[in-house]
This record gives structure tokens, sequence and C-alpha cells, in this order.
């Protein structure tokens, strides 16, 4: 209030001297009548123009000093606040933490030993040969749901349960399930979850509705397997995870248990000069070829194995540490993909 009392009083001062100079300025005009008067008169003039410029000079000075204080006045009213030359302190965001720390093996095994699993293994409804996978599951600490060998079943958990991890359709009684069971399989891949797959009879449904599936794998039907004479495998990628994590598997031991068709041969698909998917062929029935000929192909960033071979045409103790390798591979990638 007192600053505001003191520009009103240097104002005042300002306007009364320029009224007197303004008078001073009038007498000149009419006249003086002596010269002494005329020169008298002029250095009052001076001397007042001269008061006038000092006193506008500390009219400015004070309404600067006002100013910067953040308290004074000008011409357009009050004079705005000045700004703060210190930053405000901004929120700082916490950096998220990854679900999965990278080393940290044993977050990794606990989401797989708590994954959910979906087991269907037809092999569960013959009355002689016993189960393989199952067992597998149990010995590595695997939780899961068992429909067996019950198709309905089988759909009925995919319709109603949309959370699983991984879906085991191990059909090798009949070699084929019906083509809506890979509409639904299909939309379990795309979601991210792991599938796998054994199908020996892949050559009488190859243009059917798993088409969509092995289109998005990269991988085609090259021919049937039926009736062989020689069972040998060979892996053509033997450092491959599938083969070694967490079991290292040596070389499958035949023993044949079904004397009918037995597998199918599977092969890279190609458009020109480029491979369609990102199918890897890890076992086949010959070193030489590579790209084809093959019974076991991982695709879709490892969530999706499948075996176009017989279990039980192999021993016991080989296919149920292949059968944990899977299952393994197929939720390791399943949960370093959706967890991210």
């Amino acid at each position: 209030m007192n600053r505001m009392k003191n520009c009103l009083c240097l104002r005042t001062l300002f306007l009364s001297m320029a009224l007197i100079m303004a008078s001073l300025t009038c007498t000149l005009s009419e006249g003086a009548e002596t010269s002494a008067e005329a020169t008298l008169q002029a250095l009052a003039v001076q001397s007042t123009a001269l008061a006038l410029q000092a006193t506008q000079e500390a009219v400015s000075l004070q309404a600067t000093s006002l100013a910067l204080q953040g308290g004074g006045e000008s011409a357009g009213g009050t004079l705005p606040e000045p700004q703060l030359t210190v930053p405000p302190t901004l929120p700082v965001e916490e950096t998220p933490t990854p679900f999965i720390q990278p080393g940290q093996e044993m977050d990794l095994d606990s989401l797989r030993k708590g994954a959910k699993i979906l087991l269907f293994e037809d092999i569960a409804g013959h009355r002689v040969i016993p189960r393989y996978i199952k067992p597998a599951l149990e010995n590595a600490g695997y939780t899961f749901t068992d429909v067996e060998s019950g198709q309905g079943w089988l759909k009925e958990q995919m319709v109603e349960n949309k959370e699983w991890d991984l879906i085991i359709v191990a059909a090798e009684v009949s070699g084929k399930i019906s083509g809506e069971y890979f509409d639904l399989i299909r939309e379990f891949l795309d979601a991210g979850t792991g599938v796998v797959m054994e199908m020996w009879d892949i050559d009488s449904m190859s243009q059917g509705k798993i088409k969509p599936i092995l289109d998005q794998c990269g991988v085609e039907l090259e021919k049937d397997w039926g009736h062989p004479g020689y069972r040998e495998l060979w892996y053509l990628i033997p450092d491959h995870p599938v083969l070694n994590e967490p079991n290292e598997v040596g070389r499958l031991r035949p023993a044949p248990t079904w004397s009918s068709d037995t597998g199918d041969l599977m092969k890279i698909e190609y458009y020109g000069n480029k491979a369609v998917g990102d199918a890897t062929l890890v076992i086949g029935t010959d070193q030489k070829f590579k790209d084809s000929r093959a019974v076991l192909t991982t695709c879709l960033g490892g969530r999706l194995v499948l075996q176009t071979f017989a279990t039980h045409d192999y021993a016991r103790e080989d296919m149920e540490k292949l059968w944990q390798n899977y299952v393994f591979y197929a939720l390791t990638n399943h949960f370093i993909q959706t967890m991210r």
C-alpha cells in the first residue's frame, strides 16, 4: 500500500511541474517587457524543464523498482507477478518392473509349473496300450486338465475357457480330429497360446481346416509315410532346445506298435525362393534333407510343436523325455512372448 502511495505522490508532483512549465511558456509567448525579465524567465523555464526531466526519471526508476518487487502500478493497472525462476518439480513415473527379469530362470520355471494345461490323449480310450503323455506331465510336476479321449470334453474346455497356456492334442489312435477343432486351435494360436499336436494322418486332411495352421506355420505335406519297414529317425538340428531342454534326448529307439499307416513327412513351404513361415524341421527320416522329409516341426516362435509320427512306435523312456521337452519348449515360448 505504501508503494502505491509513493507512486501517486510522484505523479502529482510531475503533473504540477508540467503545469508550471506550460504557464511559463504561455507568458513568454505574449512577450517580455524587458530583456532582463526575458532572460530570467528563460532561465526559469530551463530550470523547470530540468526538474521535470529528473522527476520523470525518478518516476520511471520507482516504477521499475516496484515492478521488480511485484507491488507497483503502471498506466495499464497492476503489474503482473514475476515468473518463477525455479522450475516446478515434475512427477517421476516409475519404470515398470518386468514380470520376467533377464536371467531369472526360477521365475520362468514357476510360470511353467503353474501353467494351465489342457490335455487330450486319445490313447486313453485304448484297452491295452498305456498312456505316455499323462505320466510324462505328472513326473515333470505339471498340473493339467485331462479330458482323456473325449472329443466332446475337449471342445467344451476350448469353448468355455480361453485362458489356457498350453493345449495338447495327441490324436494317436484315430490320427485326426474333426475340422472344427482346428478353428478353435487356430484361435488359441493367434492369442499366443502354446500348442503341441500329434497328428500322423495329415495326408487325409491337409487341404481341410488344418491347412490355415500349416500355412501360418510355413510347412506343408510332402508325402505319406505309410508302412515303413525302416523307422530310424535323424536329428536334423541336434542342438535344438526341444531335443535338449530340460532332458537331453538320445536317439529315438524304434519300438513298433502300429502295423498300419504310421506317419507323414513334412517339408518347408516356399513362395518363390522364400520360406512362407518360420517353420524349423527338427527330426526327419533322412539327415541329408534339411527342409523336407520331417516328422517333427516347430514354428510360430516355438509355440507350436507338430509331431507327425506315432508316439508308441518308439521306446517309452525316450518318448516321455521328448514329450516333457515339447511342453517345456512350448510353454517357455508362450510366456516369453505373452509376458513382454
